[in-house]
């Protein structure tokens, strides 16, 4: 059985992006499992969960340039930290309950940056989630902004 949104939902409003998970081929259920496999095995959850909690503690003027400079500064803590510090996770989670958070959010469209970065990662599937994410920021920045702002405006804080 196929499930449909409909298309009255806020969500849906903005560019669709062609993700894996919905895409056609493969089954549905071997993809997501396809997909929970590889975000296991290369941490990606916990590596987006460090880096959006950082993000949204900063709060920058420009966050795709923001990501980008950490991303380059700060590389190996992404890569050399084995243990998670789940009480840290657990934070990031009440604190982007937070309204001015979640206002941060929407107004830069981190939700869909990260559809985006999430769903091109999936058809990739690098080894390497941080090069990959660092990459994909300095192709996708400038389309992205074109893409989700108006006249490429940047919203001011």
């Amino acid at each position: 059985m196929e499930f449909v949104l409909p298309d009255s939902v806020p969500v849906l409003e903005g560019p669709q992006v062609d993700c894996p998970l919905v895409s056609p081929g493969m089954a549905g259920e071997r993809k997501k499992q396809r997909a929970v496999e590889y975000f296991v095995r290369n941490r990606v959850a916990i590596f987006i969960d460090v880096l959006l909690g950082a993000l949204y503690k900063a709060r920058p003027q420009d966050p795709i340039a923001w990501l980008l400079e950490m991303l380059v500064k700060k590389r190996a803590y992404f890569t050399e930290d084995e243990d998670t510090d789940v009480k840290a996770l657990n934070q990031l989670h009440l604190e982007t309950e937070n309204k001015a958070i979640r206002e941060y959010a929407s107004t830069w469209k981190i939700p869909f940056l990260i559809d985006e970065l999430l769903c091109d990662m999936l058809l990739q599937e690098p080894e390497e989630p941080e090069t990959f994410t660092l990459s994909w920021l300095r192709w996708n920045h400038s389309s992205f902004i074109s893409r989700h702002f108006e006249n490429s405006k940047l919203p001011s804080l």
